[in-house]
């Protein structure tokens, strides 16, 4: 199936237990081979930590505090985009 940019911006992004931790704010794309690399993802109020699961550190921020969350993480890309990921609360 075909995406388009457009349908994936400002599109809900969850963890696979149905937490909403933001939307879609931009994708990353490797310039010299074309390949999407990661979402960015804005979170949303509430403070939380995304950590990535196969090191349980944070994830990577870009200046603006978004996550950057890599394509590969990502499940689903329908009504919401759901991503595999774990969450703490911030202390």
């Amino acid at each position: 199936m075909k995406k388009f940019v457009s349908d994936l911006l400002k599109k809900s992004v969850a963890t696979s237990d149905g937490t909403v931790v933001g939307s879609v704010e931009n994708l990353r794309i490797d310039q010299s081979s074309g390949e999407l690399k990661s979402i960015v993802v804005q979170p949303t109020r509430g403070g939380m930590k995304l950590l990535d699961p196969s090191t349980e550190g944070e994830f990577e921020r870009d200046p603006d505090g978004r996550y950057l969350i890599p394509i590969a993480l990502m499940r689903s890309f329908r009504d919401i985009c759901v991503v595999d990921v774990k969450i703490q609360q911030k202390q």
